[in-house]
């Protein structure tokens, strides 16, 4: 099977790579600077419309606001992992799989730093606290991830 995995941020780029460094599955990571949430459920579904991929992992944020509606449409089933602050999310044909963040990693891996907006967010998350608490939460996303892929 081909998995997409796309990551709105940079800093859900990082968190993916931890991901996918816990989790059996073979498939290409993309981010792109100009992404955004939206951009990134449009540019899964048109990949797997052409056929380039089977299914699609998500590494997104929740938002704030308004911007939740399209995303709590877009995504029928949710399970939070990790205090309603991280959840899992499948829209209704199941190919796309989102790891979504309420409202946004920062925030619930207690993130204070501008470094997380930047291509050195990978090493803001190997802080101690920072590193510990996303050791938790990666441990509870990969046991629902590896029940959804």
């Amino acid at each position: 099977m081909n998995i997409g995995i796309l990551a709105e941020c940079y800093l859900n780029e990082c968190i993916a790579r931890e991901i996918l460094k816990r989790i059996d599955i073979r498939g290409k990571l993309t981010h792109k600077k100009y992404y955004g949430r939206d951009r990134v459920l449009k540019e899964a579904k048109a990949l797997i419309k052409r056929g380039q991929i089977d299914k699609a992992l998500l590494v997104i944020d929740y938002e704030e606001g308004v911007n939740r509606l399209y995303l709590e449409k877009t995504l029928s089933s949710r399970d939070s992992v990790y205090e309603d602050k991280v959840i899992v999310g499948k829209d209704n044909s199941g190919r796309i799989i989102a790891v979504i963040f309420d409202p946004h990693p920062e925030d619930v891996l207690g993130i204070h730093n501008s470094r997380s907006k930047s291509r050195e967010a990978c090493r803001v998350i190997k802080q101690k606290g920072i590193q510990s608490k996303l050791e938790n939460i990666l441990g509870k996303l990969v046991e629902v991830l590896k029940k959804n892929l």
